[in-house]
């Protein structure tokens, strides 16, 4: 858990943080908009010192603010999705209130994996695994099927 001190600058870094992706994101169906670039260069924009920068982004993702699709590399932009805006009282639900934990019973790992789940599910909102599974099959069938027919109608040699 982040230190009592901490917890009001840490706020401030994610609502800049975020202030910045969400002025720059694009427009994408079911969110608040989907940002790519670098996030070293948001952060530093930011003003806050690196010591923050991973704890900032790690609590934007836990608490279900943004989900980052795809990692940064080189020639590879970071892509992120913004779900909602950071607030006091998400902080305090998801890292601060110990209260909170204490009379729902849950640890921070606990909070963090339900927090997960949720996130790929939203991600998945939408998707029938069953039927894509059963397309996939239905595909690799028939071209099994089609490999047996051209195997037994080609000479053998």
């Amino acid at each position: 858990m982040i230190p009592e001190p901490e917890q009001p600058r840490i706020l401030g870094i994610m609502e800049s943080v975020w202030n910045i992706l969400h002025g720059e994101a694009k427009g994408a169906p079911g969110v608040l908009g989907v940002w790519e670039g670098r996030m070293v260069d948001v952060y530093d924009r930011t003003g806050a010192s690196r010591t923050y920068y991973s704890k900032a982004y790690d609590l934007l993702s836990e608490m279900g603010c943004i989900v980052i699709e795809r990692r940064g590399r080189r020639e590879v932009q970071t892509r992120i999705v913004l779900l909602t805006p950071p607030t006091p009282e998400l902080y305090e639900r998801h890292h601060g209130n110990v209260a909170y934990r204490l009379t729902h019973g849950q640890s921070d790992a606990t909070m963090r994996l339900e927090q997960r789940v949720k996130n790929i599910e939203g991600r998945l909102s939408g998707i029938e695994l069953k039927d894509i599974l059963i397309d996939f099959e239905q595909r690799l069938r028939k071209l099994e099927e089609s490999k047996q027919e051209d195997d037994s109608g080609s000479p053998s040699s």
